[in-house]
């Protein structure tokens, strides 16, 4: 298994009432993750501002979709994709494509 020295919150934009009101809210929180900043030249492949972009690995069984803000070090980073890395013993996993401070 991954090294999982992190702690996050995940948030989700969800339906609210049944009069079709969204609202961000968060779903999970001290969820275990592992942050690495991206490199320049991968976070400019990735079309996404340098210094913005991070990968974000987390456990295979997390319930993560793409548009989720993880707000880890009081910072939110914006799920773009999800790469799957489960059934992968003995690191099975889910790395998240992320960039920082963009909605």
């Amino acid at each position: 298994m991954l090294l999982l020295n992190h702690s996050c919150s995940v948030w989700r934009n969800t339906a609210v009432g049944t009069n079709g009101r969204r609202q961000v809210q968060e779903l999970y929180s001290s969820v275990r993750c592992l942050v690495i900043p991206m490199s320049s030249q991968t976070t400019i492949q990735e079309n996404m501002e340098p210094g913005r972009g991070f990968e974000i690995h987390m456990g295979p069984d997390q319930d993560i979709k793409v548009g989720d803000k993880i707000v880890w070090n009081g910072t939110g980073h914006y799920v773009k994709y999800i790469r799957n890395y489960r059934d992968m013993p003995p690191v099975s996993h889910i790395e998240l494509v992320c960039e920082s401070g963009v909605a």
